[in-house]
């Protein structure tokens, strides 16, 4: 709307007056005006693109209808609907929708709202046979998006999560794992990191058993436990199930 329309319909809302195109004298009006919009008015007044005065003029019972993608439980009745009067307007026999045109419909997001759904519908009902509408018939767009949209969630579905992985980049570690995967990193670190002293070679593995020995009895001390194991793998997240003898 531009700014003289803008001007010239506060104008009449303030004095409920007009001048008729061409006319000499002001016309005397009482009338309720509903308007409606898609834009953010506020964002608009914010940059000078809309009155503020009309604004509030306007604003006096705000209602906020939700688009029809967050309203899926009207989409099916409003389809129904459109459906009769199609019926009635182009002559055709429809009876409804199968489930599988109900679920698609339903699951479409409609970005064009109402409109796009009425489109649809008398689109539908032109190319397709008389009967129950079946999923086949929607619009090629529809069944295309609802096919992308399942395939992207069961992608998601099918990636582990961050608390399934385990530093070895399997999803489940047994005890031992955990233990063998402790003690691997453990010998890898520099001498002068290391907890215990150097060894020699001949009690390397009395050494480690009793690391392994250690980390058996820390592991009632779980806080203690994932301090220590985040030190070695930090921002690895380990999710440990029990040895087989043990479930």
């Amino acid at each position: 709307m531009s700014a003289s329309v803008q001007a010239k319909l506060l104008r009449v809302l303030k004095e409920s007056t007009f001048m008729r195109l061409g006319g000499t004298r002001p016309i005397k009006v009482d009338v309720r005006l509903v308007a409606a919009t898609n834009a953010d008015l506020k964002e608009a007044v914010a940059r000078g693109a809309f009155r503020e005065d009309l604004y509030y003029r306007l604003n006096v019972v705000p209602l906020y209808i939700p688009p029809l993608r967050e309203r899926k439980e009207d989409i099916v009745p409003l389809a129904l609907d459109l459906l009769q009067h199609f019926n009635v307007e182009l002559r055709k026999r429809f009876t409804g929708f199968t489930p599988a045109a109900a679920e698609l419909l339903q699951q479409y997001p409609w970005p064009g709202n109402i409109r796009e759904l009425k489109n649809v519908i008398e689109r539908t009902l032109i190319l397709a046979p008389e009967g129950d509408i079946d999923g086949t018939a929607l619009p090629e767009e529809i069944r295309e998006h609802v096919r992308a949209a399942d395939a992207s969630a069961k992608n998601q579905n099918d990636s582990p999560s961050e608390l399934d992985i385990s530093p070895t980049g399997r999803q489940l570690l047994t005890l031992r794992e955990v233990e063998d995967e402790y003690i691997r990193k453990f010998s890898a670190l520099p001498e002068t990191t290391r907890r215990r002293p150097r060894v020699s070679s001949a009690s390397t593995h009395i050494a480690l058993a009793e690391t392994q020995e250690r980390i058996c009895s820390r592991l009632s001390q779980s806080k203690d436990f994932i301090t220590d194991w985040l030190r070695v793998f930090p921002a690895s997240s380990v999710l440990v199930k029990p040895e087989p003898h043990l479930q």
